[in-house]
């Protein structure tokens, strides 16, 4: 299928999708309507299209992977300067455990979503099956990008609301992580039947 020509014809039409945030990438909702593929370029064997699919989303998994592991880097850094500078009685509040601690645990988990994301990208380089490593790492990456947004926005406290700070914004893009380019839910599905070998959930 070219696309071009599918939408000259009016068989492939689309509508942007207003969001809430991560607009780094252009959403839209994808309407087909009678749109033929010719033989040739069919990937993959005929109804079997999904199996294609998820190979194809290797990259793009891999690839969210390294954006939640950069961005949960961000936010963590953000944190880190807002808890070595704001001292209200005195003492930078990042001398607390408290506050410390927390986000000490926040780096050992995007280090841990990097050393998987490398592994990841490294065998899919290499040509080598990589969907278990590419789950695990966008698995990872998300939740650990999640929590550096939310101990972030527990670090600035009333502050994380104040559009003075970009924490509100890394708050609400970070959440979107653990749904593209597939829910966390389809993630533990696979790494469940796949990794631990159990029943195909249904």
């Amino acid at each position: 299928m070219d696309v071009k020509e599918a939408v000259a014809e009016g068989t492939l039409t689309y509508r942007p999708i207003p969001k809430l945030g991560t607009n780094t990438v252009a959403s839209s909702m994808l309407f087909l309507d009678g749109v033929r593929v010719p033989a040739d370029r069919v990937l993959g064997e005929p109804d079997q299209g999904f199996a294609v699919l998820w190979d194809i989303l290797n990259p793009e998994r891999i690839l969210a992977a390294a954006g939640g592991v950069g961005s949960g880097g961000l936010v963590l850094k953000t944190a880190c300067e807002y808890a070595g500078e704001r001292a209200p009685f005195g003492t930078p509040i990042g001398a607390n455990q408290a506050v410390a601690f927390p986000l000490a645990r926040i780096k050992a988990q995007l280090e841990l979503a990097r050393l998987m994301t490398y592994k990841a990208a490294w065998l899919w380089d290499r040509g080598q099956p990589c969907g278990s490593e590419a789950n695990i790492a966008k698995l990872t990456a998300a939740d650990a990008a999640w929590q550096a947004a939310d101990r972030a926005f527990q670090t600035f406290g009333g502050m994380a609301y104040s559009l003075e700070y970009p924490v509100a914004r890394m708050f609400r893009d970070a959440r979107i992580a653990k749904n593209i380019p597939v829910a966390e839910e389809l993630v533990l599905a696979h790494i469940a039947q796949h990794e631990l070998g159990l029943p195909k959930s249904y």
